[in-house]
C-alpha cells in the first residue's frame, strides 16, 4: 500500500514536473518572439535612419572626391583598385577608416540597361580603425561603354538596402567634411567670378 501511494506521488510530481518544463518552454519561446519583433522594429528605425541621412551618398562623395577633401579629410589612400573592388583608407577627425566597395556579378543583375551601358549590384561597407563594421549597404554601379564612358555609383535610397549601421559621431563627423569641402568650393567659385580680373575681363570682350 505504501509502496502504491510512492509511486502515485512519484507519477504526480513527474507530471507536474513536466508541465512545468512544457510552460518554461513555451514562455521562452514567446519571450524570444517578443525580442524579436522589438528588434525587428529597432532595425527598420536604425534603416530609415541611415536613408534619411543618406550615409551611401556619403560615402560615394568619399570614394569619387575624397582626395580634395583636405584638410577635414587626411591620410586617403587606395588600398586596392581592382576592376570589381575598390578599397580605400581615411581619416576623419583624427579617426581612421577602412571604405570598400565590392561590385557583384553582372550577370545577376536585374536592371542591366542596354548595350551602351550596364548596371552593377554593389556593396559600400565601412569599418572604424578597429575593424569594427558600421555600415553595409546595397548600391549600384553604372558603366558606360559608348561616348567618354566612365562609371557612375547610386544609391536607391530604399531601406530595403542597408544590411548594417551603427550610428555614432563619425556620420556627423563625414557628412562636416563634405559639407565644408562644399562650401570651400562655392566661395572660391564666387571670388572667381566676382574677381577684378574676371570683370576686367568681361568689360574688354563686350567693350564696357
Amino acid at each position: 500500500m505504501l509502496s502504491t501511494i510512492r509511486k502515485l506521488i512519484k507519477t504526480v510530481v513527474d507530471l507536474w514536473a513536466d508541465e512545468n518544463r512544457k510552460w518554461a518552454a513555451q514562455r521562452a519561446e514567446e519571450d524570444r518572439k517578443r525580442e524579436r519583433a522589438r528588434l525587428d522594429e529597432l532595425v527598420e528605425k536604425r534603416k530609415e535612419e541611415a536613408v534619411q541621412l543618406d550615409v551611401s551618398g556619403i560615402l560615394i562623395r568619399i570614394r569619387e572626391d575624397g582626395r580634395g577633401f583636405e584638410p577635414w579629410l587626411t591620410q586617403y589612400q587606395l588600398l586596392s583598385g581592382k576592376s570589381d573592388e575598390t578599397v580605400i583608407s581615411f581619416s576623419a577627425n583624427s579617426k581612421p577608416y577602412t571604405l570598400s566597395f565590392q561590385d557583384g556579378d553582372i550577370r545577376y543583375s536585374a536592371r542591366s540597361r542596354s548595350k551602351d551601358s550596364d548596371e552593377i549590384p554593389s556593396t559600400v561597407t565601412l569599418h572604424d580603425g578597429n575593424g569594427q563594421l558600421l555600415y553595409q549597404a546595397r548600391i549600384h554601379r553604372i558603366i558606360y561603354y559608348s561616348g567618354i564612358g566612365g562609371t557612375w555609383y547610386g544609391t536607391s535610397n530604399s531601406r530595403w538596402d542597408v544590411s548594417a549601421f551603427v550610428p555614432g559621431d563619425w556620420v556627423k563627423d563625414l557628412a562636416s567634411v563634405i559639407h565644408k569641402a562644399d562650401k570651400r568650393k562655392e566661395d572660391q567659385a564666387f571670388k572667381e567670378k566676382h574677381s577684378s580680373e574676371t570683370l576686367n575681363d568681361m568689360r574688354k570682350k563686350f567693350g564696357l
